[in-house]
């Protein structure tokens, strides 16, 4: 099932720095207690000298220090390297809406202001609740026509709030395995602002990836009680909820979720799942068809839901239907090949697995 690591900051032109990835970076390789200090003090200089003098690789698992690298470049104006940078982050995490919104702002920055509403329009692809994108897109927009006018751009303003800033540091030392430290900033962004409702989402992640569904589902339903309008907040409730066997609870979620943006394909995408296990394989059919349809630029739920048609074909007895699907599953996303992948990262149950194999 698909848990959708988002939510939307509700500020203009905000430079985000939650980029989610999942690292392991040995604790002595980098004096990482020096760069998130300096980090956390302005010292972008500093902590660009200390990276310098690192031979710091493009493995996935090194990504966060790239990060870094570019957000320092992007604080001090300079958004070449910073792109450059960022561009060595989205090989490894294409999808991180985060991170395009970034791109945007340099090139924004830059006075790029097509390529910035690219990246901005990427950025709100990769999370529709995304509100901030869309305030980046228009402005840039407006910029653009501005310059055809022969005004004058509106310049960028960066804001630094603290919750903000304080699930960066949070996310910061997610990418370098560190979960006590990023748990921490996680609550200390919360205590600064009850309100900021996705440090609550940052922590529901963490503690959905290590299956203690139970706390996720405490800090979800915070977040719940702070805007119970968000789509991404209610398919991610759902998840949980098909997690901790309460289907019914789930089945509504997902059907809130859509109710507010029924153009949203991981709703869809998980009744279907929801059906299989119902054994109604027919409505399964007709919800994973509609994720698929839905689904644009999200390659890696397109695999699952195509993963999940497999599965009910095989079950309808059509195994020629199954292997095609299947077929393409893999084509889209060849993770789809590794089991550990489904069971650890999708979460896929026993059942789904063993037919998966047979297919």
């Amino acid at each position: 099932m698909r848990f959708t690591k988002c939510l939307y900051l509700s500020v203009i032109l905000i430079m985000c720095f939650s980029c989610k990835t999942t690292n392991n970076i040995p604790k002595n390789k980098y004096d990482t207690d020096f760069l998130s200090a300096q980090y956390l003090s302005e010292n972008y200089e500093g902590v660009i000298n200390k990276l310098n003098g690192y031979a710091i690789s493009n493995s996935k698992k090194e990504t966060g220090f790239w990060y870094l690298y570019g957000l320092c470049y992007m604080k001090q104006n300079m958004n070449i390297k910073a792109l450059f940078c960022f561009e060595k982050v989205l090989l490894n995490y294409p999808e991180s809406y985060e991170l395009l919104n970034n791109m945007g702002v340099c090139y924004f920055q830059k006075k790029d202001y097509l390529n910035a509403m690219k990246y901005f329009h990427s950025a709100f692809v990769a999370n529709t609740n995304y509100k901030i994108a869309i305030d980046n897109y228009n402005i840039a927009y407006s910029n653009l026509i501005s310059e055809y006018k022969e005004m004058p751009a509106v310049s960028l303003m960066g804001l630094d709030e603290k919750p903000v800033e304080y699930n960066s540091m949070g996310w910061l030392y997610y990418y370098l395995d560190d979960i006590p430290n990023a748990v921490y900033y996680f609550k200390k962004s919360i205590k600064e602002d009850p309100e900021y409702q996705f440090s609550y989402i940052s922590l529901g992640f963490i503690y959905d990836e290590r299956r203690n569904y139970n706390t996720a589902l405490q800090y979800l339903e915070k977040a719940e009680k702070i805007d119970d309008k968000n789509p991404d907040l209610l398919n991610n409730l759902g998840v949980l909820y098909y997690h901790l066997n309460r289907k019914s609870a789930a089945e509504k979620s997902f059907f809130s979720a859509i109710e507010q943006n029924n153009n949203f394909p991981e709703p869809y995408s998980n009744l279907g799942f929801i059906y299989i296990a119902d054994n109604d394989l027919d409505k399964a059919i007709t919800f994973f068809e509609k994720s698929v349809e839905l689904n644009n630029e999200n390659n890696h739920l397109l695999a699952e839901s195509l993963g999940g048609l497999a599965i009910v074909y095989f079950k309808k007895g059509n195994i020629t239907e199954s292997k095609k699907y299947k077929e393409l599953s893999v084509k889209i996303d060849y993770k789809m090949k590794d089991q550990q992948y489904l069971k650890t990262i999708l979460q896929w149950n026993l059942s789904y697995l063993d037919i998966w194999s047979r297919i």
